[in-house]
């Protein structure tokens, strides 16, 4: 397809190198089990596997903590130079508040876990909750990102090193999650030959609550906010736009995604001097989709655990999963690192992430998908409702 002068297609490269693993994992690991044989060599795998977990573990807390402090700088950059429209940044953050809410919903109904009741490791409250110095390691980081910003000429050095930083932490990423299918294999072997066929059943629920969540989130909150222009005004944006988010989430990489989206908004008459600024900078800002993930997951590993969080604890994990998803980032498995520092932060170990390692990219898909329908909702309802 053509959309202006440029062609853009599906990438499906990632699901092309992970669904193969997966499968030749789980086949392997069921096989040997069936035949009672392999077991240390199925040991062998899993404990790679595993290291691959911990070392994402590992790098996930300088590479959250450096992502907030650069969201900072974007925040305060975007405040300070003037937001345009200011009223989409304000809708943005408020969508993302929602997508957590639903997010953690989601998975209090669907249980992917199969939480067992057991509430030993929230004995001791918060204390036990927010176990290390991590909640003030987070804050210290965002704080840091917005005093280098507000310093203004002082503060452009470290202004600087911070992005060299994040553009070296993104190649890093990239390193390391191109070696991804081959653990996956070894995870699915090891995990499939410990559990049988019943592996399935988390690895489904968690996909089909993230696919509940995003349809709920969508119909209750990008629903409301696009009646505010009018009462058809869902419906027109859905006719037009879902073509973006199917493509979306069928992989389409996100600069290919936000051209479709501005021709699809410039067939509803929005035009694309307009659509396209804003559109690349909410894509420089936390996706509700991701917001999504993020707490729906987090509340998941909790359950996988069989940890069951008391309401005030699933409100601090409200507002913990609010101010991690700042970290967040429109990038493959981009979600993942910042999921796996909430992990730490709420205490629980590298094997509480395995299941998110082996639906990783159905899961990315799935946010990509709500990511791409919230920025072409905020840039239709900027469009109707004349914000400056």
């Amino acid at each position: 397809m053509l959309v202006g002068k440029r062609e853009i297609g599906i990438d499906l490269s990632r699901a092309a190198s992970f669904v193969p693993a997966f499968l030749a994992g789980a086949v392997l690991g069921l096989g040997l089990r069936a035949a009672d044989a392999g077991l240390p060599f199925l040991l062998f795998l899993f404990s790679l596997g595993l290291f691959y977990v911990r070392l994402l573990f590992f790098y996930a807390l300088p590479s959250a903590a450096l992502y907030l402090a650069q969201s900072a700088v974007r925040l305060f950059k975007a405040l300070q130079e003037g937001f345009s429209p200011f009223k989409a940044l304000v809708f943005l953050l408020a969508a993302d508040a929602g997508a957590v809410a639903c997010g953690l919903i989601g998975a209090a109904i669907f249980r992917p876990g199969g939480a067992g009741g057991i509430e030993a490791g929230f004995s001791g409250g918060f204390a036990a909750f927010l176990p290390s110095v991590l909640p003030f390691f987070f804050l210290a980081s965002f704080i840091f990102g917005a005093g280098a910003y507000l310093a203004k000429e002082a503060g452009e050095k470290t202004c600087g090193i911070l992005s060299s930083l994040e553009a070296a932490s993104e190649r890093a990423e990239k390193i390391m999650f191109s070696a991804m299918p081959f653990f996956v294999f070894c995870l699915a072997a090891g995990v499939f030959s410990l559990e049988g066929a019943a592996a399935f059943l988390p690895l489904i629920k968690t996909v089909f609550l993230a696919i509940f969540a995003s349809v709920i989130y969508a119909l209750l909150v990008w629903g409301s906010f696009l009646r505010r222009c009018g009462r058809f005004c869902a419906g027109h944006f859905w006719s037009f736009y879902r073509q973006t988010v199917f493509k979306a989430a069928s992989g389409l990489d996100s600069r290919a995604c936000m051209d479709n989206g501005v021709h699809n908004l410039a067939r509803m008459g929005i035009a694309r001097e307009k659509s396209a600024p804003l559109l690349d900078l909410l894509s420089r800002f936390p996706g509700c989709g991701s917001a999504l993930y993020l707490s729906a997951m987090a509340l998941t590993a909790l359950q996988l655990c069989g940890l069951v969080p008391s309401v005030l604890q699933l409100v601090a994990l409200f507002a913990v999963s609010c101010f991690m998803s700042l970290a967040l980032r429109s990038k493959p498995s981009g979600s993942l690192l910042v999921l796996f520092a909430l992990l730490q932060l709420l205490g629980l170990p590298a094997e509480s992430a395995v299941y998110f390692i082996l639906a990783d990219v159905l899961l990315d898909l799935a946010q990509s998908a709500v990511n791409a329908a919230g920025s072409g909702a905020l840039a239709y309802l900027a469009d109707k409702l004349g914000w400056k």
